[in-house]
């Protein structure tokens, strides 16, 4: 693959060259005659220094974080406590992610509100009546409007999954998706004050005071829209239009919406992004040299996820007799437990691309894959591949990854448990399959895994793993998958145990906490490192993460979340 150190050392050094050109930038003469640049040229020099120093030393902390000892590091990565409410509006806005990420998010807030400030004092400095109303309102107009320029620098930075972000500075790739969407939600905030500024207040200042008037050049006498010369509508068109566009992409990032209409997500964020960041670069130009970093590293992971993606690669896919699709991809490419890749499937004709954890990568790339209840989603044209009576057929692939890790060492937990649902089982067999091959030390392996299809027990991988008889691996199916055994004829008792093959089932509802507690500790000592992993319903991951609280007061619970929400 092309993602390797030495094109992820050249983009930090092209990275590192192109932003040092912003003493250039940010000298150069203002698009319009308004920019603070054309009168304070130091002043946005060492604003934009400032920005730059932000993102160095923040960098350099996550690098210098890795080298910590393991307890320190455990306390910086424990996640925070999930939003007691259930209800979808208090979700959205609940903090997600580690403590460390919380640290960050604050100093986010610092770098703005610095800005504001500082921009603030420019605005009054240079004005020529800096003690009027119109003065203070102008200076908090330009100054949120500053913040919101220095976010959306921020938000291009962690977008590229090829970025060396990443791969050298130990931040997984979740945890850079996250601080996108806080960094989103702070830009459309400071946007809708920016532009509730203007509607309200600013344009009170101006005569005539008419926010259609000067946006829309509606009611200008003479010349109208000549670039640059009519004092009525540029600057404040094309912040309209920058907006506009950013209301757009918040409304589909809404859970509710980004899932159901994930296609349109996607879509509407490959036209609007740019859209928005031209629009903004128009309204003021200081947002050419703040987006220049991430705008550069976003160029380069699309350079390589379409070189990636030219290469076609030949896979068999085949129906499991629980109803999931198995896929065979017989050119391997490196993978880390837990990690994922992107693919796309010539045989469905133009799509866009779809991750799937690895659930093995020993004699082949495994991928597993749960066709869903709708005949118009992905999945299910992938099965319908497989027609009636035909189990298994060649297709071609195009891989980009594989991306992510577990946030906890397998090699060094003396157990692991591992809480899935559905389709979550592939990070669950990826984990089982490491320890049982590389014969790590005698750390223990549970897996208990929630699935509503019959014979799901049956699943090659997992019975792969449970014919090796080993020990370490204790196997818990609950729901539907726990009626796996053929000797049973009408409604299954609750409880189905099958002691010889080491495998245990259930078909009461999973209770991670119950687990937990009474299986899963007992077998651990006071000085243990447990890890846990979980990936499946929202709802079962929240569980999970709850039992890892109340169980962290007897030992160590290093907690991995693997959620493909984005």
């Amino acid at each position: 693959m092309v993602s390797n150190k030495v094109v992820l050392w050249s983009t930090v050094i092209a990275s590192i060259a192109l932003s040092g050109l912003f003493y250039v930038f940010s000298r150069i003469r203002c698009v319009h005659p308004h920019c603070v640049e054309t009168y304070a040229k130091d002043s946005i020099t060492i604003l934009y220094s400032l920005y730059l120093i932000f993102i160095f030393i923040a960098a350099l902390l996550c690098k210098l974080i890795s080298q910590l000892p393991y307890r320190i590091r455990y306390w910086l990565e424990k996640d925070i406590p999930v939003s007691p409410c259930r209800h979808p509006f208090i979700r959205y806005f609940w903090f997600e992610g580690s403590v460390l990420e919380f640290l960050t998010f604050l100093a986010i807030l610092a770098l703005v509100t610095v800005n504001f400030v500082l921009y603030w004092n420019l605005m009054l400095s240079v004005s020529a009546h800096p003690l009027t109303e119109k003065a203070y309102w102008s200076a908090a107009l330009m100054g949120s409007g500053h913040m919101a320029d220095v976010l959306l620098g921020l938000i291009l930075i962690p977008l590229g999954r090829h970025s060396f972000l990443p791969n050298l500075l130990g931040i997984h790739i979740d945890a850079a998706l996250r601080f996108h969407k806080r960094c989103g939600i702070l830009l459309c905030l400071i946007s809708l004050s920016h532009g509730f500024l203007i509607w309200t207040k600013t344009v009170t200042f101006l005569n005539p005071p008419s926010y259609f008037y000067w946006t829309f050049n509606i009611g200008v006498q003479g010349p109208k829209w000549i670039f640059y010369v009519s004092k009525a509508g540029f600057m404040t068109t094309f912040g309209f239009i920058s907006g506009a566009t950013i209301a757009v992409l918040w409304l589909f990032t809404f859970p509710i919406v980004r899932r159901r209409l994930y296609h349109f997500f996607y879509v509407i964020h490959i036209i609007f992004g740019p859209l928005m960041i031209i629009s903004a670069g128009f309204h003021t130009s200081s947002v050419w040299y703040y987006s220049m970093p991430g705008a550069f590293l976003l160029l380069v992971d699309w350079i390589i996820r379409l070189y990636n993606y030219s290469k076609k690669r030949k896979a068999l896919i085949r129906r499991e007799e629980c109803g999931y699709i198995r896929i065979d991809i017989f050119e391997k490419i490196n993978v880390n437990v837990g990690s994922f890749v992107m693919i796309k499937i010539d045989e469905l004709g133009w799509q866009i691309s779809h991750p799937f954890t690895v659930a093995d990568d020993n004699e082949s790339l495994v991928l597993l894959i749960k066709p869903t209840l709708f005949r118009s989603e992905w999945t299910n044209q992938l099965a319908d591949l497989l027609p009636n009576g035909c189990l298994e057929k060649e297709i071609t692939v195009r891989i980009d990854g594989s991306f992510g890790y577990l946030k906890f060492d397998v090699s060094k937990m003396n157990l692991v448990a591992c809480f899935v649902g559905g389709v979550g089982i592939a990070g669950a067999l990826a984990i089982a399959s490491h320890v049982l091959k590389y014969d790590v030390g005698s750390c223990l392996v549970f897996i208990f895994w929630a699935a509503r299809e019959i014979n799901a027990g049956k699943l090659s991988l997992l019975q792969k793993l449970i014919n090796r008889q080993d020990s370490r691996l204790r196997v818990h199916l609950f729901g539907k998958a726990a009626w796996f055994s053929n000797d049973l004829e009408g409604e299954p008792s609750s409880v189905c145990d099958l002691q010889t093959n080491g495998v245990k089932g259930s078909l009461e509802r999973m209770n991670p906490n119950e687990l937990l507690q009474q299986v899963v500790l007992p077998c651990a000592t006071r000085s243990a490192k447990v890890g846990v992993y979980t990936c499946g319903p929202q709802e079962l991951m929240d569980s999970v993460q709850k039992a890892c609280e109340n169980g962290h007061k007897s030992v160590e619970i290093y907690f991995h979340r693997e959620s493909f929400q984005w």
